[in-house]
């Protein structure tokens, strides 16, 4: 989200002033999962040059991702044992035919998991009615900033401005992502990047329900690659971190982050 993370300006919590993001574009989302590895195997296939390093989020493997998510929300105390046990039973992960069954089970761990930001499942949750400065600023998180997005592109004067028809705007609103839908699955190209001697660093943080560090490790592991580097710990400017290298493959943990730990990466330096 533009207004959110990426963008050059987040929304006050008026709901109808900005305010400059310094950090504009210093991040990498989940779905470079996807586009990253792509990237990485045009660039070298054109220019026969494969000798640079990518770094990646994880999201590359929609079977074991999806796995991933409701073991996360099981192994973090957000879902009971026999909602867990129903997914696993019913949601067919070798082949992804899910049966009806399974999405209700599915559906069920959703709500068990209850109102809770998805990206960082130990963020307060937004209190509306707790008073906020007008202005805000990009360093600090606050839960409550999609409501301010949500009343400012609904301003007639906001869609106005960006050329847009006169709408009620609301996030994902029905678009149908599914019409043209991309690969299920990225791991072929990794093993060719792999090949090539390209470096690979994927990373995940540990506070992340979306695509959370159970997705990475069950897609990483389906590429059965032999370790050359003993899990460790390892610790940048007093922070935490560990992982373990497996051929030309970086995997890491970012510790207390979760879809926004490039920019940690990229702070932190």
């Amino acid at each position: 989200m533009a207004m959110e993370e990426l963008g050059p300006l987040r929304v006050n919590s008026d709901g109808k002033t900005q305010i400059r993001n310094e950090y504009s574009w210093n991040q990498r989302k989940s779905y470079a999962g996807h586009y990253v590895p792509q990237l990485a195997y045009t660039i070298p296939t054109m220019n026969k040059k494969p000798n640079e390093t990518f770094k990646s989020q994880r999201h590359c493997h929609d079977n074991t991702s999806i796995k991933g998510i409701y073991d996360y929300l099981w192994t973090h105390a957000l879902n009971s044992d026999e909602t867990n046990a129903a997914i696993n039973q019913y949601c067919d992960y070798t082949t992804g035919n899910f049966s009806d069954l399974c999405y209700k089970y599915q559906g069920k761990g959703g709500q068990e998991a209850g109102n809770l930001d998805i990206y960082n499942i130990y963020a307060p949750i937004c209190d509306t009615s707790t008073p906020k400065l007008i202005h805000g600023s990009a360093k600090e998180f606050d839960p409550c900033s999609s409501e301010y997005v949500y009343s400012y592109l609904n301003l007639a004067e906001v869609q106005k401005a960006i050329h847009a028809i006169n709408t009620s705007w609301s996030p994902c609103s029905g678009i149908g992502w599914t019409d043209t839908p991309g690969p299920t699955t990225i791991l072929p190209i990794i093993r060719k990047l792999i090949a090539s001697g390209i470096n690979l660093w994927v990373y995940s943080g540990d506070i992340d329900g979306q695509v959370p560090i159970t997705s990475s490790r069950y897609s990483i592991n389906t590429l059965k690659l032999p370790v050359e580097t003993a899990w460790y710990p390892w610790y940048t400017n007093q922070e935490a971190c560990c992982g373990h290298k497996k051929e030309t493959f970086h995997f890491m943990i970012a510790r207390d982050n979760g879809m926004l730990e490039d920019m940690w990466f990229d702070t932190k330096d």
